[in-house]
């Protein structure tokens, strides 16, 4: 049987069989060889596990102790945060406000007061008005009082 060796469509002539695709190559499925005989290569794989065996221990350890390291600076986070959070009265970061009085006094503000931030701003402006309204009534009820005496 003669094997032609004509490319089709013209172009570069590989010397490949004309009926040769090129889409599929064949490989053997053979593992590939070892030279040497089984006591060899026991002795080489011995030699690699004890060589391994001291840097994986210490792989093993430098990695706890990476770990441990994480877990401390964790540790330091949290208790920095509950710390924060103990300081930071009832309204978390929001410290009490209302009523506004001097530091001298003895009572301390027991209210967090912020109109521009807790109200939206379409309601900014009626909420003002009735804040400032109820302000006036106090002050009226308390001169009223103060005249009665």
């Amino acid at each position: 049987a003669v094997v032609s060796t004509q490319s089709t469509g013209g172009g570069y002539n590989s010397g490949a069989p004309a009926n040769y695709n090129s889409n599929y190559a064949s490989f053997s499925s053979q593992p590939p060889k070892q030279y040497g005989n089984e006591e060899t290569m026991q002795k080489q794989e011995e030699i690699s596990t004890e060589v391994l065996q001291p840097n994986a221990e210490k792989l093993v350890e430098d990695e706890f102790r990476k770990r441990e390291e994480d877990l401390e600076r964790r540790e330091r986070q949290l208790r920095e945060e509950q710390k924060r959070l103990e300081d930071a009265r009832v309204y978390g970061d929001r410290v009490p406000n209302f009523p506004p009085l001097p530091h001298f006094f003895p009572c301390d503000p027991c209210v967090y007061h912020n109109i521009d931030f807790d109200i939206p701003p379409e309601h900014q402006l009626s909420v003002r008005r009735v804040f400032y309204h109820w302000q006036f009534t106090v002050f009226c009820y308390l001169m009223n009082f103060i005249v009665c005496f």
